[in-house]
């Protein structure tokens, strides 16, 4: 959230570069999910790999929007890629309601 609300300030005040910005945001989201993926290595550390995974999504998300933005997309697209990855969360999410935790491979 504190991030988000960095780059819209920033970018509703005109200050810095909102390309590099993006460019950096993408960089921690890259960085974040492997150190997910990395700490949900072991019982220990899962929690900690669950919260650097879901950060490093938002972060790839906010890099995302950024550079759409830059890139001077529409409304539509926009909308098209809210209404995607609904579609994404809610079939993603039916799945993952059917398997349960000791279902998963190691």
């Amino acid at each position: 959230g504190l991030l988000l609300s960095g780059l819209a300030g920033s970018a509703y005040a005109g200050l810095g570069d909102l390309g590099i910005v993006s460019g950096s945001v993408g960089i921690a989201s890259a960085i974040c999910c492997i150190a997910g993926i990395a700490g949900l290595a072991n019982q220990e550390s899962a929690r900690t790999g669950n919260v650097l995974g879901m950060a490093g999504v938002g972060f790839g998300l906010a890099a995302t929007t950024a550079d759409m933005s830059l890139a001077g997309a529409s409304a539509t697209a926009f909308q098209q890629v809210g209404l995607l990855g609904g579609a994404g969360s809610a079939i993603g999410a039916v799945l993952a309601s059917g398997v349960g935790p000791t279902e998963l491979p190691q």
